[in-house]
């Protein structure tokens, strides 16, 4: 599943410009959203801390700008990155284990986060992280999400701050449980519990994978539910003079450069010369030339 299509575009730098444009806000910043994002704190590494989606913030692992180009906080976008929802190349899964990357990860891939909540002093947890990492059907849990593993039997775990308000966010009850949430850290769904007894973790085992395999189009419908929303807010898909797309709303043009918010909430920067025709038409149309 993708859910921000970002592919790999040849092409060198244009610095063209359409004349007349002027360095402007094109929408307010607003605040009291009722979703939050799970973003690592850059005043304390680890930290938890709430984002408020389509606030610009710099994206983690975003290209930087080409040497000889103005600097700029926000990173210029060029579609010419490609991210992965790490893709499994071996029947274990790849669980990530810091939740602050796996948020990040997830953001710029565009796929959801299936977090396991663990505890490895309860058999059931340990049973259900076993048959997830033998299984042949889970082989395909990294082309899907991104794939979190939080072990609260630790004990510095515990006393994290940051997986402190994980819990009192998604307040799982006992373990393990299995929770599929958007990259912006919106629940999508959840299962509870694994198998207490070796003669029913056959069913249990058919349950989860089916359980997994479904919030895939669980997630897919949610994510479309929430462009819809967004676009109420300004924002659409663009594309590249090649045809690659991504959603996200513009908010500030400066000369020959444009500034975006995407819809996981990460800001990027991009030369207006490689929009679409379409796109460049439409901006001028919006920002006249002026004489």
């Amino acid at each position: 599943m993708k859910l921000l299509v970002l592919l790999c575009v040849g092409g060198t730098l244009c610095s063209c410009a359409l004349p007349g444009l002027r360095r402007h806000r094109l929408h307010p910043q607003k605040s009291g959203s009722s979703a939050a994002m799970l973003v690592s704190d850059p005043a304390a590494p680890g930290g938890f801390s709430l984002q408020v989606p389509g606030a610009p913030t710099a994206s983690p692992g975003a290209p930087a700008a080409t040497p000889g180009e103005a600097s700029s906080a926000t990173p210029l976008y060029d579609f010419s990155s490609a991210f992965s929802g790490g893709g499994m190349t071996s029947r274990a899964v790849t669980w990530r284990r810091s939740g602050s990357d796996a948020a990040a990860e997830a953001r710029r891939a565009g796929v959801p986060l299936l977090i396991f909540f663990s505890n490895r002093s309860s058999p059931t947890a340990t049973m259900l992280e076993v048959m997830l990492n033998t299984a042949p059907e889970a082989a395909t849990i990294g082309q899907h999400y991104i794939p979190l593993y939080i072990d609260f039997a630790s004990k510095e775990t515990r006393e994290s701050l940051y997986y402190r308000a994980v819990l009192d966010r998604y307040k799982p009850r006992g373990y393990p449980v299995l929770l599929v949430a958007l990259p912006d850290g919106s629940e999508v769904v959840r299962q509870s519990g694994y198998a207490g007894e070796t003669r029913t973790e056959p069913e249990w085992r058919k349950r989860t994978l089916q359980f997994i395999s479904a919030a895939v189009a669980q997630s897919d419908k949610a994510a479309a539910l929430r462009r819809k929303r967004l676009e109420q807010e300004g924002y659409r898909t663009w594309t590249n003079n090649q045809g690659k797309p991504v959603f996200a709303r513009l908010e500030t043009l400066d000369a020959n450069q444009a500034t975006f918010t995407g819809e996981w909430g990460e800001s990027f920067r991009t030369f207006t010369s490689r929009l679409s025709e379409a796109d460049r038409l439409a901006i001028e149309a919006r920002n006249p030339r002026r004489p």
